[in-house]
């Protein structure tokens, strides 16, 4: 507050509506949402008039509290003001309807646009494409994104698919179980030379493994590493838990000190896979060793780590071990789940 008490009294008259525009952007960055809006009323009482600007971010704050309606109220201010509501503008509606899980009331936003006489770019495109996929319409995105790159749609402009875009119908579809069309978008990203990101890779190598295409999912592994993108824990998770499905425990661990020699710091999610692995093949006490080195790796055990080793114990009838662990999970204010309990 005390950089916009200071604007509020400079000399001889405060500074522009763009100075405060700069001061709500940091602050709404920083998600500093409700201070953004007892500071813009405080704005308003001293007469200084909001520009579109303004508005934008006064709208990105409502649909980033989860509070679409006031952020249509203040659309309703702009079209009063005589603004023309840009693509920041809608894409924020966009964006704050998806969350609400409105995909259809999004949808339908987009498609009136072009009466605001606004075109929607790159970031509009991949927010619906985005909220398409998470609620389950990835043929609907597809279109979306097919319209998007070609320019054959409503609004009749080439609004070229970035990597972000990309990514984002690549790993819809990969959840799906569309892998080859996913596949067919990922060769066609490269062609139009917009590098894949690990993102990208992550998407497609799961979307294999969930397929059982393990051999194309390990070239893709070893393509990535060879063009420069470091995988990160939610791509060595993935392939690991594909490993372990089929028993292959020995590569797993490979796969681990690969992981911390490249500088990528294990979670307990890595840590479980590889411990369920290891109590799947019967190899409890290789597990056991993963669990006692979490804790000198710097990674917190979590409930599921316990719940896996404890299963292990109990498949291998070494009750007392099982109940030893139960009581130290306890002491550590672990929880237990209704699958420890069964267990």
């Amino acid at each position: 507050f005390c950089i916009f008490d200071y604007m509020l009294r400079m000399h001889p008259s405060p500074p522009p509506v763009c100075s405060f525009n700069i001061l709500f952007g940091c602050l709404a960055k920083n998600k500093h949402y409700d201070t953004v809006l007892s500071l813009f009323k405080r704005l308003n009482s001293i007469g200084l008039f909001p520009d579109l600007y303004t508005y934008n971010i006064l709208i990105n704050c409502f649909c980033k509290m989860g509070r679409v309606s006031p952020g249509f109220v203040v659309l309703g201010r702009i079209l009063r003001s005589c603004f023309t509501p840009d693509a920041v503008t809608f894409t924020s509606l966009i964006k704050g309807l998806c969350a609400e899980s409105r995909i259809m009331e999004a949808a339908a936003l987009f498609t009136k646009l072009r009466a605001f006489g606004c075109k929607p770019d790159v970031f509009t495109y991949t927010t619906l494409i985005n909220g398409l996929c998470r609620t389950g319409h990835t043929i609907v995105a597809l279109n979306l994104f097919e319209e998007m790159a070609n320019g054959n749609g409503e609004f009749g402009v080439v609004c070229k698919p970035d990597a972000i875009t990309y990514s984002t119908i690549t790993d819809g579809l990969c959840k799906e179980g569309f892998v080859d069309k996913a596949k067919e978008l990922f060769l066609k990203m490269k062609d139009e030379n917009i590098n894949p990101d690990v993102v990208t890779y992550t998407s497609l190598i799961r979307g294999f493994c969930y397929a059982n295409d393990w051999n194309e999912a390990k070239c893709l592994f070893i393509e990535m590493m060879d063009q420069g993108v470091q995988p990160n824990v939610v791509t060595f998770n993935v392939i690991m838990n594909e490993l372990c499905k089929n028993g292959k425990m020995d590569e797993a661990s490979r796969l681990l000190e690969l992981m911390i020699q490249i500088g990528v710091r294990p979670d307990a999610s890595v840590y479980n896979t590889l411990m369920d692995g290891f109590c799947l093949t019967g190899r409890v006490n290789r597990a056991k060793e993963l669990f006692v080195s979490m804790e000198s790796n710097g990674c917190m055990r979590d409930v599921f780590s316990y719940g896996i080793l404890i299963n292990g114990y109990c498949k291998n009838k070494e009750i007392e071990g099982a109940l030893s662990l139960y009581s130290e999970m306890l002491s550590k204010g672990i929880r237990p789940t209704v699958v420890t309990y069964n267990t």
